[in-house]
């Protein structure tokens, strides 16, 4: 029986694999069936690595259209999976470029309309992000990670943010939607490899653009964390 199990979820992986690579470069960019594909990947990968699932609160939150940008806290490298299982919209990621050097995951976050963040190249990260707010003004949605990444594992909450992660939101004319990631930070929590994770995503109510538009950049992330971190 054990042995079945290996086999399924591996030849569920190798698909994924092949479908990653060959078939959603020929899917639209707003194709439902790329997302619901994204969707069911994430969840494969979070019961074979995890043996676990994710429990996802205030789902009807989620604006169907218009203009959005998704501000998440970030503990974990799984958090994109987490999230994409959560917000069933078109959306794609703020991602650090180191990502370009792997083909399946340079695939998967360009398929999404994701766009690049160069550390050590500022020119680089201006011409990306640039295409992200123009894609955002068009009403495609965005998750942003504003810790920049997993290096603040000591706590859940967010304690330190990168500058100009509220610029796009701001740039965009966008409204704002906070999602707070609970239970993602395995490395503190110790877990043992044979008890079963639940990951649990709640997602806020918007904050309309209206309330952020008279707001500095700092006083929109205030604002953001604060209701980020009210749960976690």
């Amino acid at each position: 029986a054990i042995t079945g199990i290996i086999v399924f979820y591996l030849s569920a992986g190798l698909f994924f694999v092949f479908f990653s690579i060959l078939i959603m470069p020929l899917l639209k960019d707003d194709s439902k069936f790329k997302y619901f594909f994204l969707r069911s990947f994430a969840r494969w990968l979070m019961v074979f690595l995890f043996w676990g699932r994710v429990k996802v609160i205030g789902r009807e939150n989620v604006p169907a259209d218009g203009k959005l940008i998704i501000y998440a806290n970030h503990k974990s490298k799984f958090d994109p999976g987490f999230v994409t299982q959560a917000i069933h919209r078109p959306h794609g990621y703020a991602v650090k470029s180191d990502l370009k050097e792997y083909p399946i995951t340079k695939q998967i976050v360009e398929s999404m309309r994701s766009f690049y963040i160069f550390r050590e190249d500022n020119r680089e990260t201006l011409k990306s992000l640039l295409y992200g707010i123009k894609m955002a003004e068009q009403g495609f949605a965005y998750v942003i990670f504003p810790e920049g990444g997993t290096m603040y594992r000591d706590q859940d909450k967010i304690t330190e943010v990168r500058p100009g992660s509220f610029k796009i939101a701001e740039r965009a004319q966008t409204d704002i939607l906070p999602v707070s990631i609970i239970g993602s930070n395995f490395r503190k929590r110790k877990r043992c490899i044979f008890k079963p994770t639940l990951v649990t995503v709640v997602i806020h109510e918007v904050i309309p653009y209206e309330e952020i538009k008279d707001l500095t950049t700092n006083e929109i992330s205030d604002k953001v964390i604060e209701v980020i971190n009210s749960v976690l």
